[in-house]
């Protein structure tokens, strides 16, 4: 466990430092503007988050992760193919076309499947990595929520999800710039790793809508609606998995009702202390909390399905990013409460995530972390 102590911990001791002034009083003043020296000095828990993150992935062994065995069979069968059967697929249990071709072109440089695994931490978390600095207002809770809310786990075990993932980084990006022709064929690219990511489509229109407050009034109901008419609601969706290899999934009880219920919580605290300063809230503030009422609508179908949970982890991604900038355009007469809850959230996030560590079931089987030196 002592490799995810220091992934946690020591960014925020990061950032208590930086909250302190230290690395104030040891550079030159602050220069204003983008780039300046304040803006570096408040990237750092960030940064140091993602470097030990990515080096931790790239170091683990084939035993820490559940699917990675698998993986590791299937790399080595992709490289013994021909172009002709990588693009075609073998049968009807082949992965994505994305997929194997990845597999093949790796192979031609190298037979070795811990390579193959350090190209795929590097291409699942550098895009999280540069839009986490760029977008990231409060450091010390979005770490925290990165690893107890987000799909921490599945960046150890679910290779191919991980890579889809990493598409709706640039989705977003193409999503504010208006380029929706662009914003297709990303989403094509990341359904081309994971026939899950066709739920992204709704990123752009999604992002780009203007939910006003006065939209609350229907969005809230309607919300409601999804959830008690969850079951029939999905059911019908499943039809749009017909002849695909997810169909068999189906609906079974996952019993994922926590999650829902925190982020209901944590959805309806930002609607609440936003509510009066509407005006202080960008279009980019809008579209993160537009993501985090989809979010939550995605979550009323995971206790149905794990696919519908798989499907949410293209939207988990951006909450660590949304709740701490949101809490940040509250009123001001919630200023000293939304400092306070920041603070007991972060504290209450790392908690729960080392106690699911120790407690939990650990289905990815990513617990106590395997360096590839230990592994067998």
């Amino acid at each position: 466990m002592f490799p995810y102590y220091v992934l946690v911990l020591a960014p925020l001791l990061m950032c208590l430092l930086e909250y302190s002034g230290f690395f104030a009083k040891k550079t030159s003043p602050a220069l204003p503007g983008p780039g300046g020296e304040a803006e570096k000095i408040k990237k750092r828990g960030i940064t140091l988050f993602f470097f030990i993150f990515i080096v931790m992935l790239s170091l683990r062994a084939v035993q820490c992760g559940v699917d990675l065995k698998t993986y590791s069979h299937e790399f080595a069968r992709y490289s013994g193919y021909g172009w002709k059967k990588i693009f075609t697929g073998a049968g009807t249990n082949e992965k994505e076309l994305g997929y194997r071709l990845l597999n093949k072109i790796v192979s031609v440089f190298t037979d070795n499947f811990h390579v193959f695994m350090v190209i795929v931490a590097m291409v699942s978390v550098i895009p999280l990595w540069v839009l986490y600095e760029k977008d990231c207002e409060g450091e010390a809770l979005t770490i925290a929520m990165f690893v107890a809310v987000a799909p921490f786990s599945m960046y150890f075990s679910g290779l191919r999800q991980v890579i889809a993932m990493a598409f709706a980084v640039p989705a977003l990006m193409l999503t504010r710039k208006k380029k929706l022709l662009p914003f297709v064929l990303c989403v094509a690219a990341a359904v081309a790793f994971h026939f899950s990511a066709f739920i992204m489509i709704v990123m752009y229109p999604l992002y780009r809508a203007k939910i006003t407050k006065n939209w609350l009034f229907a969005v809230v109901p309607a919300m409601a609606l999804i959830f008690i008419f969850n079951r029939p609601i999905f059911s019908f969706l499943l039809g749009f998995l017909e002849n695909t290899k997810y169909e068999s999934y189906g609906t079974s009880e996952t019993g994922a009702y926590g999650m829902l219920i925190l982020y209901a919580l944590l959805a309806a605290a930002i609607l609440f202390i936003t509510s009066d300063n509407a005006d202080a809230l960008s279009e980019d503030d809008i579209g993160y909390r537009n993501l985090m009422l989809l979010t939550v609508c995605l979550q009323m179908f995971s206790p149905l399905s794990s696919i519908a949970m798989r499907m949410n982890y293209y939207y988990l991604i951006f909450l660590p990013i949304a709740v701490p900038r949101l809490f940040k355009r509250a009123s001001p007469k919630y200023k000293q409460i939304v400092s306070i809850g920041c603070f007991l959230l972060t504290v209450f996030f790392v908690v729960w995530f080392f106690y699911k560590a120790y407690t939990g079931k650990n289905l990815l089987q990513i617990y106590p972390y395997t360096p590839f030196w230990e592994g067998t």
